[in-house]
C-alpha cells in the first residue's frame, strides 16, 4: 500500500493486491460500494481503477463533476446513470475468458 499526503492538495491511496493471495478477500460489489461512497456528503473525489488481465475499469469523480456543471452527484438522473457506469464498468471486467472491451 502506498499513501501519499499534500497539505491543501489531497492525499491518495493506492492499495495493490494479488489475486491468488489466500487471505484476499472476495471484492464483493464494489460498484455499490463505490455509488454509496459517490451519494454521501463526501465533496472529496475519487479516481477508482480496476485491473484485470490486463484490462481496466477506470472512473474519475473530478471529470463527472466537470461534465456535470454543477449538477449534484445525488440528482435522480445523474444517480441513475453513475449506478449504471459502475455496474456495466465492472461487469465488463468479468467477460469471459477475462476479454474486456473497454473504450
Amino acid at each position: 500500500m502506498i499513501v501519499e499526503s499534500q497539505p491543501g492538495v489531497g492525499t491518495e491511496v493506492a492499495a495493490t493486491f494479488c489475486l491468488s493471495h489466500p487471505d484476499r478477500q472476495p471484492l464483493g460489489d464494489m460498484a455499490g460500494v463505490l455509488l454509496a461512497y459517490l451519494l454521501s456528503e463526501s465533496q472529496a473525489d475519487l479516481q477508482y481503477v480496476h485491473r484485470r488481465n490486463g484490462h481496466s475499469f477506470e472512473f474519475d469523480t473530478a471529470e463527472i463533476r466537470e461534465a456535470l456543471d454543477g449538477t449534484p452527484l445525488v440528482d435522480p438522473t445523474v444517480r441513475r446513470w453513475l449506478a449504471n457506469a459502475l455496474t456495466e464498468g465492472e461487469e465488463d471486467l468479468e467477460h469471459e475468458n477475462g476479454q474486456a472491451e473497454i473504450t
